[in-house]
């Protein structure tokens, strides 16, 4: 397990990003000092994720990954991102993953949406079929 915290800081607007390929990501609101805070769960040690935060001007830009590819992996794992973001200015988020659960609360951002949202997954060609199907 671990921690992050980002703070607000002079930030008038964020870019954040996330790359997961496989695990769960749960994003809520908050109303805080904090640009982001987040407490990472995951059971195999190269599963922990890199957070990268720079200021550029006044918007703030924060990557969140799994910089190495779950592998093939047996029994019970865990991959959870549990991501509290900011509700005080505008954000840009962009979600990237394979195979997961996304579990995105946006009823808190003030500005009434995301200034941009993002979300690219993957899907297996079998999945990809009974969409499809599920469709007509």
């Amino acid at each position: 397990e671990s921690t992050a915290s980002i703070p607000l800081e002079d930030a008038e607007s964020a870019s954040i990003q996330l790359r997961m390929a496989a695990g769960e990501i749960k994003i809520h609101g908050a109303n805080s000092d904090s640009l982001l805070t987040g407490a990472f769960q995951y059971n195999i040690k190269r599963w922990e994720p890199f957070v990268d935060h720079h200021m550029f001007g006044n918007q703030a830009r924060v990557t969140i990954e799994q910089r190495r590819s779950p592998g093939l992996t047996f029994g019970r794992t865990r991959n959870t991102w549990d991501l509290q973001l900011t509700n005080r200015i505008p954000l840009e988020l962009e979600m990237n993953f394979g195979a997961g659960r996304a579990d995105l609360d946006c009823d808190w951002n003030p500005q009434n949406s995301f200034a941009e949202l993002g979300v690219r997954y993957s899907v297996s060609a079998e999945d990809a079929q009974k969409l499809q199907q599920n469709s007509k």
